[in-house]
Parts: C-alpha cells; sequence; structure tokens
C-alpha cells in the first residue's frame, strides 16, 4: 500500500498569505494533470500568460531549493570588509585611549612629584663604563696613581 501526500495539508502548513497559497494548489492542480490552464486562469481570475510566468517561477524555486547541499548547518554569513575594519578602528580605539589615559597619569605624576623627581634625576650616578678592578689593578702595575 503506498502512502499519498495530503498536497493541501502541506500547503496549508505553509508561512504565505491566502492568496499564495490558493495559487499553488491551483497551479499544482495543473501540474498534475487535474485542471487545464484555461479553467486554473478562470479560477484564479489571471490571464493564461501571467498563469505560465507564475508556473515557471513557482518550478524554478522548487529545483533550486532541491540543488545538493553541503551537510550540516549552514556555515554564518561570510565577514563583511567593512566588519574587518570596524574591528581594526576599535582596537586602535582601545590603544589610543590606553595611551591618553598612560599620558595623564604621567602628567598628574609630574606635577605633583616634579620637583622631587628632577632632583633624584640628576642625583644618579653615572654607570661606570668597563671594568673598574681590572682599570685599578693596570694602574697599580705601571705605578701611576689615579
Amino acid at each position: 500500500m503506498t502512502r499519498t501526500a495530503d498536497i493541501d495539508a502541506i500547503i496549508a502548513r505553509q508561512d504565505a498569505s491566502e492568496l499564495a497559497r490558493d495559487r499553488c494548489r491551483v497551479l499544482m492542480q495543473v501540474i498534475a494533470g487535474d485542471l487545464t490552464m484555461e479553467a486554473a486562469a478562470t479560477q484564479l481570475g489571471l490571464s493564461r500568460q501571467r498563469l505560465h510566468e507564475l508556473r515557471e517561477r513557482m518550478t524554478g524555486v522548487a529545483v533550486t531549493s532541491l540543488e545538493p547541499q553541503a551537510p550540516g548547518r549552514p556555515a554564518g554569513p561570510e565577514p563583511d570588509a567593512k566588519d574587518g575594519e570596524i574591528a581594526q578602528l576599535r582596537a586602535d580605539l582601545g590603544r589610543t585611549r590606553r595611551d591618553l589615559d598612560c599620558a595623564l597619569i604621567r602628567a598628574e605624576i609630574a606635577l605633583t612629584f616634579g620637583d622631587r623627581l628632577e632632583a633624584k634625576k640628576n642625583a644618579m650616578p653615572q654607570p661606570p663604563v668597563g671594568n673598574e678592578r681590572a682599570e685599578r689593578n693596570r694602574r697599580r702595575r705601571r705605578g701611576g696613581a689615579s
């Protein structure tokens, strides 16, 4: 025993206007051979030419929707060039804000401790050049004073 599809129930479940569902029902009857194009055009109040256009469009959408597809969930939308640019600008803005915050903190420190920082900066000893012990030993061996 074969099972027949209840086309009317399938069409009724579709999210579409009643007019679109009626057109689909009539066109399915035409395709099945249960209704002539003239009778279908009269029933829908359309010209035969318009009914032919609708049949072509419906068939085209049906065939296109049945193209083989990759298994699994479809991938998300491709990132747009503008999306990448926006992400880059947001990252730049974050770095700029951080740099500004650091500059403001440096300015506050300089205003608060400016005189003390200058004195310590000048009081710092210069790092020794070369090995001082080796230089002293050389001078001793030569017999010269420092």
